[in-house]
């Protein structure tokens, strides 16, 4: 693994370029901790493609219209949707409702 100083990256940046190609990343530190890392577009570009892209709201909503045959032109507002769910009280479960008043009579 080659790990150099900033300031030798800064004074030598066109040898680093080419080190990359022969011998892979080169890993620049600040202070004597990795810092940064010099990396070919080409390897860059084949790390990235195996990383897996985590979805938007609005990709999950398109899902779940097609899901659901929801057309795409309709007038479902999710947002006012989920506003409403956010502000509803939350309902207590039998169980849970049993041990509070368990609970209370204990006191």
């Amino acid at each position: 693994m080659n790990a150099i100083p900033v300031f030798e990256a800064k004074n030598r940046l066109s040898y680093y370029l080419h080190l990359t190609d022969e011998q892979g990343p080169v890993f620049i530190t600040n202070h004597g901790k990795p810092a940064y890392v010099i990396q070919n577009l080409k390897d860059f570009t084949e790390l990235q493609s195996h990383i897996k892209k985590e979805k938007t709201i609005y990709e999950c909503v398109q899902e779940i219209r097609a899901k659901y045959g929801i057309d795409k032109n309709d007038d479902f507002d999710f947002e006012q949707h989920l506003e409403s769910l956010r502000m509803e009280e939350p309902q207590e479960s039998a169980r849970e409702s049993e041990y509070i008043e368990r609970l209370m009579q204990d006191e």
